[in-house]
């Protein structure tokens, strides 16, 4: 399978390309106030708004840094019972790597609260923990894509 990487806080994960639909430049964003700290805001997707949540933040806490790597990878994601287009803003998201089923193993801990924290492989000698898009998602980021309007049951 084919993983698009991406690195947070010095660490690198890996999404399976299947679950996205679209890597973007990183594009200027309307602010939506109030806003947890991971919705960026939401940006101009061929003419519908896509809101753009930082898997900076959702990973480390600390906000993607702006750079010429910094993409906007369009996923839909499956969340409280209704399928939603999200842009997640990732930090050096240029690369793609394939990987076998078998080259993720246990990484020998887990988190209670870091559920996203799944399988890792290593990739020239750095351990790549692979995430699927929905399960970085803190609550208050449901509770915001999830209170109006725009998901498809």
């Amino acid at each position: 399978m084919l993983y698009a990487l991406l690195d947070a806080g010095g660490d690198t994960y890996a999404i399976d390309t299947a679950e996205i639909e679209a890597v973007i430049p990183c594009v200027a964003v309307k602010k939506i106030p109030a806003a947890s700290l991971a919705i960026s805001g939401i940006a101009n997707f061929h003419g519908d708004p896509l809101v753009i949540v930082d898997c900076g933040v959702l990973l480390t806490g600390i906000p993607s840094p702006l750079l010429y790597s910094t993409r906007i990878l369009v996923c839909n994601i499956h969340v409280s019972g209704f399928f939603r287009k999200i842009g997640l803003l990732a930090e050096n998201a240029t690369r793609v790597q394939r990987l076998l089923e078998g080259e993720f193993v246990s990484p020998g801990a887990h988190s209670e609260t870091a559920t996203f924290a799944r399988e890792v492989a290593n990739v020239e000698g750095r351990w790549v923990q692979r995430l699927r898009p929905d399960s970085i998602l803190t609550v208050d980021v449901i509770d915001a894509l999830t209170s109006g309007e725009g998901g498809i049951d």
